[in-house]
């Protein structure tokens, strides 16, 4: 084979690799590795070559690459982390927010109606019922005369006397 060069070197390691190569050809490989500038394809090369140049005289250090943080590794983690404690509080969120509606309704927990006889205690079939109900109640309270206004009708404006009037009409209302 030719004389190794920047432009064939991959060819002679392939065969290095291969096992394909003499004596003589492997210490032209480990004179090339020897030199100060070498093909950039092959530099990764260099450790293992000066090592067979050396006949293997120490072992090769199994060098640990020591795993180091960038900070595209922190932003990376950091995105995780925020991303995690976002979904959390949203669910923490949404599930308050449907136990206060549930909350609500506990108002009316224990509430029945009749209908035909029998008697019904779901909450999702009577409360339509129940609101109509409440809204009664509300009408005939806004609507219906307070008892000052009954007794001051009947008392009061049955009697013809003006003091006895007067005197039931302070009685009631100024004190």
């Amino acid at each position: 084979m030719n004389d190794i060069n920047d432009n064939n070197i991959m060819q002679w390691i392939d065969r290095f690799l291969d096992g394909t190569t003499t004596c003589a050809e492997e210490q032209k490989l480990y004179e090339y590795f020897s030199k100060k500038e070498i093909a950039p394809e092959a530099r990764h090369y260099r450790e293992m070559m000066t090592w067979y140049a050396s006949r293997m005289a120490t072992p090769i250090v199994n060098h640990k690459r020591k795993r180091s943080f960038s900070i595209k590794h922190w932003i990376y983690t950091i995105s995780i982390a925020a991303s995690i404690a976002l979904l959390c509080t949203l669910g923490i969120k949404l599930y308050n927010s449907q136990s206060e509606v549930h909350d609500e309704f506990n108002i009316y927990e224990g509430s029945y109606i009749i209908r035909n006889g029998e008697k019904i205690t779901d909450l999702n079939l009577i409360m339509p019922e129940l609101i109509e109900a409440e809204r009664f109640i509300d009408e005939y309270k806004y609507s219906s005369p307070s008892i000052e206004e009954m007794i001051s009708e009947v008392v009061i404006y049955e009697t013809d006397d003006k003091d006895t009037q007067n005197l039931i009409h302070k009685v009631i209302f100024e004190n």
